[in-house]
């Protein structure tokens, strides 16, 4: 006890740049900081300060312990409570941010509106299979679905607690008129495609939602005119990066109620972006827009930074229809390699 007594300074020291090195070996683990760190100047800057701080506090601490070797009990006495006060916050800072990024005090899941989501897999008619896909703060059980067509419905019921609720529906179709029904609210209505004609869909990124610089105007426009029929569009391709700081629950809660305007009655598919990913970012993007079961197949994600492009043509790929879309991608000038 004496001995801890005589070296608190060089432990705090060493436990607040031991605390800095932790963070760090962390948050350049998840997804996303290295481009995040080779872009935005903010956090660049951040870390840099870290980093630094980090340095002072290995330095303070070599110099108390050559203090101390000289004799000067002056010199030691300012140090050790110079180095006290600055370690203090290198032990609270990254433990702080750590506790905010990691997503510890975040609610796992936030409800988020019905969304008709693309399968990777294809029906006995060549059409996609679709399913409808919500969450629940809570776990609840007996959610239904009503679905079908002018000549045929039926209803699926939950009978197990969840939170993530996904409805496939098989077998569908082509270009036919389909309809459902979420817990008995508002009626969806939506169209397949045809497997023989012209497919028309719409891709869309970079919505940065919870960002300063992105303007909501010109969000809602497009995707009303995503949804609008009269502009036919048989499916919605999103390409990531829908919210600016994917550890953030409530930028994909103001994404997600914004988006259904189109996810709820156009087929749609979602990549993901470097900003969905960030920190625990990769959790709800796999909780919101990759649910478990959504494909029979494993579909591997790739969370480089690929253009909108390839993220398009790889996500085309992953669906059984997708030779059909290649060809066409082709002629507009656009390579699948």
């Amino acid at each position: 006890m004496t001995y801890i007594k005589k070296h608190i300074p060089e432990i705090i020291a060493l436990t607040g740049a031991l605390f800095i090195i932790a963070f760090f070996i962390w948050a350049f683990s998840q997804h996303g900081t290295i481009g995040l760190f080779r872009v935005n100047g903010f956090f660049k800057t951040i870390f840099i300060i870290f980093a630094i701080f980090g340095l002072i506090l290995l330095s303070l601490g070599l110099s108390y312990l050559w203090i101390k070797a000289t004799k000067n009990t002056a010199g030691a006495r300012w140090f050790s409570v110079l180095i006290i006060v600055i370690s203090i916050p290198a032990i609270i800072v990254p433990t702080a941010v750590f506790s905010v990024l990691s997503g510890i005090f975040s609610p796992e899941f936030i409800g988020t509106p019905p969304q008709l989501l693309l399968t990777g897999d294809t029906g006995d008619y060549g059409v996609p299979d679709m399913a409808v896909y919500f969450t629940t703060a809570e776990a609840v059980s007996g959610s239904k679905m009503t679905w079908g067509d002018d000549n045929n419905c039926q209803t699926k019921t939950e009978d197990v607690k969840t939170r993530e609720h996904l409805f496939i529906m098989n077998d569908l179709k082509p270009d036919a008129r389909y309809h459902y029904c979420v817990n008995d609210g508002q009626i969806a209505y939506f169209s397949t495609p045809s497997i023989d004609g012209e497919l028309r869909f719409a891709v869309a990124c970079d919505a940065h939602y919870g960002s300063p610089y992105a303007s909501q105007d010109l969000r809602e426009k497009m995707l009303y005119e995503i949804a609008d029929p009269a502009n036919g569009f048989d499916m919605f391709f999103f390409l990531g990066d829908f919210v600016e700081y994917g550890f953030n629950g409530s930028e994909w809660d103001e994404a997600f109620r914004s988006l259904n305007t189109a996810t709820s009655i156009i087929p749609t598919r979602y990549a993901a972006g470097n900003h969905d990913t960030l920190f625990c970012g990769l959790d709800s993007y796999l909780n919101y827009c990759a649910p478990e079961g959504l494909d029979k197949k494993k579909v591997i994600l790739d969370f480089g930074t690929e253009s909108m492009w390839e993220r398009f043509i790889f996500w085309c790929w992953t669906l059984n229809g997708a030779p059909k879309l290649i060809p066409k991608l082709k002629q507009n000038g656009l390579s699948s390699s």
